[in-house]
């Protein structure tokens, strides 16, 4: 069974297995007409269309209506769930993730990224680890 870490911070997504394989993708999209792009090559055309360009959605991750209707993508949670597909198959489609958000998540971010995740594959086992500035791991 293969494990890996998904790292959520304000920089990057980071993906690593217990195989040692790491991939990571800053936090951006572009939507066309041909769907979702995520990471470095949505980042590399942000300026040519700016207006079809994202790079909030993680931290606004929820299923309210994007500003304008598009084609791919209903709110930032298609957005993201583009993303998380793209990584998790980059890193070999582990069998099990361990999550690492931020502090900032709340808890209805953090059950609608699981269940992103558990979208992907029927076989996903999710835990996550979610502490706050004030926890340690001793309220775990």
């Amino acid at each position: 069974m293969t494990t890996a870490i998904l790292d959520i911070n304000d920089q990057l997504l980071l993906i690593t297995t217990d195989l040692e394989q790491s991939y990571s993708e800053c936090g951006f999209a572009q939507l066309s007409n041909k769907g979702i792009t995520c990471g470095a090559d949505a980042y590399a055309m942000h300026w040519q269309v700016p207006q079809s360009s994202f790079n909030d959605y993680w931290r606004r991750l929820n299923q309210l209506p994007l500003p304008h209707k598009q084609q791919w993508a209903r709110h930032n949670a298609d957005i993201a769930f583009a993303q998380l597909q793209q990584m998790l198959l980059a890193a070999g489609s582990p069998e099990r993730v361990i999550l690492s958000v931020p502090g900032s998540f709340s808890d209805s971010q953090l059950a609608l990224l699981v269940g992103l995740l558990n979208a992907t594959s029927s076989t996903l086992s999710v835990s996550y680890t979610h502490l706050r500035a004030h926890e340690t791991s001793l309220h775990l």
